[in-house]
C-alpha cells in the first residue's frame, strides 16, 4: 500500500459479531480514495466489494 502498488481491493464482509475487530488499514496512514466497483451477495449473507484505487 505505502509503495501505491495495489490496483484493486477486493473486500468480503462476512454477518458475524467478533467483538471490536480488527483495523484493515493501519493508523496514521496516508489517506487515499477508493471508488466501489462491484457489489455482489451470496445466499449465506457474505457480501463481496471490489474497489479500486482512484489515482
Amino acid at each position: 500500500m505505502q509503495l501505491d502498488l495495489i490496483d484493486e481491493y477486493r473486500l468480503m464482509t462476512y454477518p458475524v459479531v467478533l467483538g471490536s475487530g480488527q483495523r484493515l488499514f493501519p493508523e496514521g496512514m496516508d489517506k487515499f480514495k477508493l471508488k466501489l466497483e462491484a457489489t455482489e451477495t451470496f445466499p449465506t449473507g457474505v457480501v463481496t466489494h471490489i474497489y479500486c484505487v482512484v489515482r
